[in-house]
């Protein structure tokens, strides 16, 4: 129980850096509470996840009753900062996932720093690309360095689907500390894909500690050791796009049903 107990509280210290003040220290305690185990990233914690949710699925929408306590939840998230308020309130929204789906989506695209934050952290944890990655994506391009943090977060939990919106943001993103957690994410997923992006963002960073986590995840993207160099880089990223494209013309020009010896 102390390792569990001291992953946990490893990712909430990561995960507290998109949160404000004392109420988002509270959202994050109640995070904690509700934070999954350790290997809750497998496929086989997502399948039992997508288990336990599925019998609280619904085609109908919600009440209006229950999208106006959704809401009042959100709105005692953002005015209040007694612990207590918060968690209560961030309970009452954890607790109704996927019913509150509705107002998380109002949260993160309409919500204050502090609300598009948590309602960020709890499509992290419950939610699903199919339903939630184009509201995420929306808001990589936000104003607020902490709410871009909490978008990144969102899309590596939601999936590999949302490559090409975070290689999209990865060109603009201003912040290193983001920029980190987006190359970090891509070596996570592990597409061959990410290269020649990474090695074309590796020949113009300039911030040391960027360049080593796009040397890192180059390195284990490829399988190869080369070291901060971003001309051998884009060299192998090239050659490794032209074989890609041999490829293709191969598959492509071969004919239906042909026997090759």
């Amino acid at each position: 129980m102390t390792r569990i107990h001291s992953e946990r509280v490893k990712t909430m210290g990561l995960k507290t850096t998109v949160m404000t003040g004392m109420a988002l220290v509270a959202l994050s305690a109640a995070g904690f509470a509700q934070s999954p185990p350790p290997g809750a990233g497998t496929p086989q914690a997502t399948s039992a996840k997508a288990e336990k949710n599925q019998p609280q699925e619904s085609k109908s929408e919600p009440k209006p009753e229950d999208l106006e306590r959704f809401r009042a939840a959100v709105r005692k998230i953002d005015a209040s900062t007694e612990p207590d308020d918060l968690v209560a309130a961030a309970q009452v929204l954890r607790d109704s996932f996927p019913a509150c789906r509705k107002v998380l989506h109002e949260g993160v695209q309409k919500g204050s720093v502090k609300v598009k934050a948590f309602a960020l952290r709890i499509l992290t944890e419950q939610g699903e690309a199919k339903e939630d990655l184009a509201i995420v994506k929306g808001v990589l391009a936000d104003p607020d360095v902490r709410v871009r943090l909490a978008a990144i977060m969102a899309v590596r939990a939601l999936g590999k689907e949302g490559l090409p919106a975070l290689l999209d943001h990865l060109q603009g993103e201003t912040n290193p500390n983001n920029r980190k957690m987006a190359i970090k994410t891509l070596q996570h997923w592990g597409d061959k894909g990410a290269i020649p992006p990474l090695a074309r963002l590796l020949k113009r960073e300039q911030d040391k500690g960027v360049r080593d986590f796009a040397v890192k995840a180059l390195q284990r993207l490829s399988g190869k050791s080369i070291e901060d160099d971003a001309d051998a880089w884009l060299e192998y990223a090239e050659a490794l796009q032209i074989q890609e494209q041999a490829k293709k013309l191969m598959s492509a020009e071969k004919p239906a049903g042909e026997v090759t010896r």
